[in-house]
């Protein structure tokens, strides 16, 4: 009887390939495993045969096939940059003859920046000083025993509130500028590359 009950595990993989699809895996254990359905949890190294017995492919696991999906997914971006660099190349050595020409573009596209940076620091200079006039008029007010006039407080807030918004539009203005100057370095290095001077 066992050697019967053997002989019939032996020929499952046969009937269940002849019936189409079978699937191999080897559990935890190391006992290998055939089935014409895949098994509930999807493990590692499972694959499916044909009725030849051949392995058909592979059956992902679901880490197997997030890690390929990431894989797929950055071989895609960096595809991407490298294209996106190879019409940025193309377009800084088209757009000048030489890199004194790219660095006069670029120092007269920073001076406008600094230009506008020091329209906005000449607006803070002016607002701090109104902030510091209204301030003097409240200190005084109160130095004298009278209360502050409802709209002088109201103004110094609103003078507040605009220094805060102009500081930031100055931080941001800066920001712009640094990144400029750094992405022309970056650019008059490049273009030195691609036309080899």
């Amino acid at each position: 009887m066992p050697r019967l009950a053997g002989l019939l595990l032996a020929l499952l993989p046969l009937t269940a390939l002849a019936g189409g699809t079978l699937y191999k895996w080897v559990d935890e254990s190391g006992k290998v495993h055939y089935s014409d359905a895949p098994p509930l949890q999807t493990p590692r190294g499972l694959v499916e045969l044909n009725r030849q017995g051949n392995v058909t492919h592979s059956v992902e696991t679901p880490q197997e096939r997030t890690a390929r999906e990431a894989r797929e997914a950055a071989s895609q971006a960096e595809a991407a940059r490298q294209r996106y660099q190879a019409r940025y190349d193309k377009g800084l050595v088209e757009s000048y003859q030489s890199a004194d020409e790219l660095r006069s573009e670029r120092e007269r596209q920073l001076a406008v920046q600094q230009s506008i940076l020091n329209g906005l620091l000449a607006d803070r200079k002016t607002l701090q000083q109104n902030i510091a006039q209204q301030t003097r008029q409240i200190e005084a007010l109160q130095k004298g025993g009278k209360p502050p006039q409802p709209t002088l407080t109201a103004n110094l807030g609103v003078l507040r509130q605009q220094a805060a918004n102009l500081d930031a539009a100055i931080s941001s203005r800066q920001s712009e500028i640094a990144s400029q100057a750094k992405k022309m370095q970056a650019d008059l290095e490049r273009y030195r590359q691609l036309t080899q001077h």
